[in-house]
């Protein structure tokens, strides 16, 4: 299972062989369908074209994706309606052999069309990561520590607890958590937590703690696939002898389509649970490190917006935040749907998750504020961005402003976190911590 599980969904033989055979399938379909009817497929294509660009205008799209996408897009999710309107006029008239290829076609062709985009995003790099494979070093529930004496008889050494087999001391540990929203009264998914191998060690060590967000629309887990962020923590780890922060991959929208840009508001106090439940939650169960600014918080898209609101308006409990292809300020898309929505119509209210506002009531004192895109994002947001961090900087903090090649993709996502990793659990990590630890 494992190497099927290894099989890559964005590059490699599978995606060539998907795209030949819905090519194959597709145009012997169309052949088919167009006996007598050489105007219907281009019609068709046309109408289909034009209808999913007004609907994607009605819904605002790429607004509610928090980024553009290529036009082509419209072109792959046209091409299985459009035959199978074709097989549709000639079903009656078809032979059995020609409507199953034709049903074959259409399924083809939606795969086809959902691994383009797929590809163009880097969301399910693998098979596991689409079928939700664990990954390196995860287990079922969180570890209870209990110690074993070695065949030596004098150094001891930590395993986990019940019947599940000893760790590997090499990666850290992913382990499933339920975050109580005692405060808050969130609605949030399971969140996953990271744990590195010296969190395993003796005297038990207080670490910095990293909260990790993802975009709208999306899951808690999407860091650990389309990020690779189990990859690169496992890197770090391992050239600092094992050493590295707790990370909690926690829920900031409460549902696949959820949006609450980490906004108290009716969609629930997203806010509060992020800042107050979750600090609290892990910081009791895996001992985070005492005293202010041991937190760090990253996010990607709508999450990296959060990750920066949540850092600026809790300047006392987050030491360090990256930013990867946010947006300059909360938003819906619409302004009047966002003041609507999200801050009840209020402008005093929306001001206090106004980065822009933020930055001129509040003192980051050596905060680390790490703003990271891609080079073919939106060029609002790199202005903003840089607007963003030279006022941070007047307020004190010590502003990184970066861009990768790329767009509003994973591949960008997951390099921004390598990039700015060391330099965030850096501004967060106790200052004698890792020295005593290590």
């Amino acid at each position: 299972m494992r190497f099927i599980d290894d099989i890559s969904l964005v590059g490699g033989p599978l995606p060539w062989l998907l795209s030949t055979t819905a090519a194959a399938a597709g145009g012997r379909a169309a052949w088919r369908s167009v006996h007598r009817r050489w105007w219907l497929l281009p019609t068709a294509l046309v109408v289909v074209v034009v209808a999913l660009l007004v609907t994607a205008a009605v819904v605002h799209l790429p607004e509610r994706l928090h980024g553009t996408y290529p036009p082509t897009f419209v072109l792959w999710a046209a091409l299985p309606v459009t035959v199978a309107i074709g097989a549709g006029f000639a079903w009656r008239e078809s032979r059995f052999l020609d409507r199953g290829i034709a049903a074959i076609a259409v399924v083809l062709l939606a795969a086809f069309a959902a691994a383009r985009v797929n590809a163009f995003y880097g969301y399910f790099p693998t098979i596991g990561a689409l079928r939700g494979a664990p990954v390196p070093g995860q287990v079922a529930s969180v570890p209870q520590l209990r110690w074993v004496w070695s065949d030596r008889g004098h150094h001891r050494r930590i395993v986990l607890a019940g019947p599940s087999t000893q760790r590997d001391s090499r990666i850290g540990t992913v382990v499933p958590f339920t975050i109580p929203a005692t405060t808050s009264h969130f609605a949030a998914r399971q969140a996953m937590v990271w744990l590195p191998p010296v969190w395993f060690s003796t005297p038990h060590p207080a670490l910095p703690a990293i909260e990790m967000l993802a975009g709208a629309p999306g899951t808690p887990d999407d860091w650990m696939y389309g990020g690779h962020a189990i990859d690169t923590l496992n890197a770090y780890a391992a050239t600092h002898h094992g050493w590295g922060p707790i990370v909690v991959f926690a829920d900031n929208n409460g549902s696949l389509t959820g949006d609450t840009e980490c906004v108290d508001s009716k969609l629930g106090h997203a806010a509060t649970y992020l800042a107050v439940d979750v600090v609290r939650a892990v910081s009791e169960r895996f001992g985070v490190a005492a005293g202010p600014r041991h937190w760090g918080v990253v996010g990607l898209s709508e999450g990296g917006t959060c990750a920066l609101v949540t850092a600026l308006r809790n300047p006392a409990t987050f030491g360090a935040f990256g930013d990867f292809s946010g947006d300059p300020a909360p938003t819906l898309g619409s302004p009047s749907v966002t003041m609507r929505v999200l801050f009840g119509g209020s402008r005093a209210v929306e001001r206090t998750y106004d980065p822009a506002d933020l930055l001129r009531t509040v003192r980051l004192n050596g905060m680390l504020a790490w703003f990271e895109l891609g080079s073919h994002d939106r060029w609002v947001r790199l202005g903003g961005m840089r607007d963003l961090a030279a006022m941070a900087r007047r307020d004190g903090a010590r502003a990184v402003v970066a861009t990768t090649k790329g767009g509003h993709t994973f591949y960008v996502w997951s390099k921004s976190l390598r990039d700015a990793l060391p330099a965030i659990v850096g501004a967060i990590t106790p200052s004698s911590g890792q020295a005593a630890i290590v």
